[in-house]
């Protein structure tokens, strides 16, 4: 009687397709977790750089009103001063998101930028605390997109490189 494949046989694909298959699921998963890791750290990261920047297009259009004489309609005002809350409290939320998704040097400039902030709220001129806020953003903005570059493992030097 001739058969098609022999017990023997049969058996050796067993012993060899199971423990392939078997490692083969663990490390697509295992890839497969990483990759979305990444994905919320970059999201994060990319959320948090956007809402600095909101912050100071807002206040660079309060102080081009005091200073510059630029002239803004209420509802105008209005959505900006939501947009400079909104990202301010999103920053603030960050803080404590970002000790989970952010390396420490990037929550600790999150939480020098929160400190930085709260000296400006008791000063009454508008225009001082906007100018003030703008500076203090742009500079814990300016040491944060370099530490989230590195933590994600960005270097534009090779961006041509690998496309």
């Amino acid at each position: 009687m001739s058969e098609l494949f022999s017990l023997k046989e049969i058996l050796h694909m067993i012993v060899v397709a199971v423990p392939t298959a078997y490692i083969t699921a663990v490390l697509a998963f295992r890839k497969y977790r990483t990759e979305k890791w990444w994905d919320k750290r970059a999201q994060c990261y990319c959320d948090t750089i956007s809402a600095l920047n909101e912050i100071i297009v807002v206040c660079d259009a309060f102080i081009d009103e005091k200073v510059h004489g630029v002239t803004l309609r209420k509802a105008d005002r209005e959505l900006l001063e939501a947009k400079y809350k909104k990202s301010k409290e999103f920053c603030f939320t960050q803080i404590n998101i970002g000790k989970l998704l952010m390396s420490d040097k990037a929550h600790e400039i999150l939480s020098g930028f929160e400190q930085e902030l709260f000296k400006f709220e008791t000063n009454s001129d508008q225009t001082v605390i906007k100018e003030a806020v703008r500076e203090v953003t742009e500079g814990h903005l300016n040491a944060f997109i370099p530490i989230a570059r590195s933590d994600l493992g960005a270097n534009p030097l090779f961006r041509g490189f690998f496309q």
